[in-house]
């Protein structure tokens, strides 16, 4: 095989892929011409449970001890958990469940919040009818927190909702068959 440039190596260079033969093809003043294509390096994977607690504190704004008092663990485990890559501090307890459930909640209202973190913490920590939503993520109750960080976002009125154009007494339905008289 003839080099683009000639042959200073007096042998034939092992060519695998293809790309000297390109090369030659390329226009001699701009070897540059191929182009290669490099795969790029795998990222390895987060744990878990790190994945976790790193997205419900991005999420909320929650600092460990907060996020630790709804788990029901101590604030130290929680930054074990966000900064080791071993599963062991999260598998001894049992925390992976929990954790997901948590997280499963703070996804759904942080998109009710349009993401804001701000809306998302308030939604969770404002009491309705005396309890918080995050008082029911300790207790493991996913849908009463839920409920409770919905109805913070959008209060429940009071009062029978009424359409546009209200009814009058006795002439809100039409009956659906004719009575004989």
């Amino acid at each position: 095989m003839k080099t683009a440039f000639g042959d200073p190596f007096g042998t034939t260079l092992y060519n695998p892929t293809g790309l000297l033969d390109r090369l030659q093809q390329a226009e001699p003043a701009n070897p540059f011409a191929v182009w290669i294509s490099l795969a790029m390096p795998k990222r390895r994977a987060l744990p878990e449970h790190q994945r976790l607690v790193q997205a419900i504190e991005s999420t909320t704004g929650w600092s460990d001890r907060r996020l630790a008092s709804i788990l029901g663990v101590s604030h130290p485990t929680i930054s074990k958990l966000r900064h080791r890559s071993s599963v062991r501090a999260g598998s001894r307890t049992g925390l992976l469940p929990r954790l997901l459930d948590v997280h499963e909640v703070v996804a759904r209202v942080s998109l009710l919040a349009a993401g804001d973190p701000v809306a998302t913490d308030r939604a969770l920590t404002t009491p309705v009818r005396g309890r918080r939503g995050i008082d029911y993520l300790a207790e493991g109750s996913r849908a009463r927190a839920y409920l409770a960080a919905v109805d913070v976002l959008n209060p429940r009125t009071e009062t029978r909702p009424e359409g546009e154009f209200p009814a009058s007494a006795g002439r809100a339905t039409t009956p659906l068959f004719d009575e004989d008289d």
